[in-house]
């Protein structure tokens, strides 16, 4: 898909199984998942790419390699790139441990629920005076009630976009991707979380969270 979009592709040649997500769908839509990470874990980070605007990942490629992600980080952020991180799920956040704190401080753009921000952060997201990383960009997801957008001294509130959802597999990675899209292009961040709600609206409403590709 990524050759097929013209997009440039760092994935590592290995001689290891690659990773299997079994991906269970339940009757109103919802999912979970089962990861057999296999060769993931070998990814290796001392040559991949880190002169970006934007890098983005998630906690699921940190457990067992947190210190790896942090030095990774470091010499992204020295070349001048921004890091963008998804927190996962609030058991990926405790298996992280003590690094999460360091890797937090680390992070320019945050995308979490309100369960995985408690089990990061510690404490529930209250209001923006009392969210420790106040500076920063955090888009705090709630599913179907929409999404807070928290910089700047604000909570801007964005809107679902409705539609009839098949199943929510992808639904956070899409969101991420829409806002992360528009965050580039340098547009306001209102209408970055509504490109981020469009796009997840869009993913759920289908089976699979693969848009087709338009140019």
């Amino acid at each position: 898909k990524l050759r097929e979009y013209d997009v440039v592709d760092h994935t590592q040649s290995t001689e290891r199984e690659s990773g299997i997500c079994y991906t269970f769908i339940t009757e109103d839509g919802e999912r979970t998942f089962l990861n057999l990470m296999n060769a993931a874990p070998t990814f290796n980070l001392v040559s991949a790419p880190h002169h970006a605007n934007i890098i983005h990942t998630s906690c699921y490629e940190m457990v067992g390699r947190s210190d790896d992600f942090i030095l990774y980080f470091q010499r992204a952020k020295k070349d001048g790139a921004r890091i963008s991180l998804d927190l996962a799920s609030p058991s990926t956040c405790e298996r992280i441990g003590d690094n999460l704190a360091t890797i937090l401080e680390m992070t320019d753009i945050l995308f979490a629920s309100p369960e995985e921000y408690e089990a990061a952060i510690g404490k529930p997201f209250i209001t923006y005076d009392k969210h420790p990383f106040r500076h920063r960009v955090m888009c705090l997801k709630f599913g179907k009630e929409g999404s807070l957008v928290i910089t700047d001294g604000h909570s801007i509130p964005i809107s679902v976009v409705p539609t009839t959802v098949v199943n929510t597999n992808g639904a956070g990675d899409s969101y991420a991707a829409g806002f992360l899209r528009r965050y580039v292009l340098g547009d306001r961040y209102v209408d970055c979380g509504k490109y981020g709600s469009e796009i997840a609206s869009r993913v759920v409403g289908q089976v699979g969270a693969c848009l087709p590709f338009t140019k």
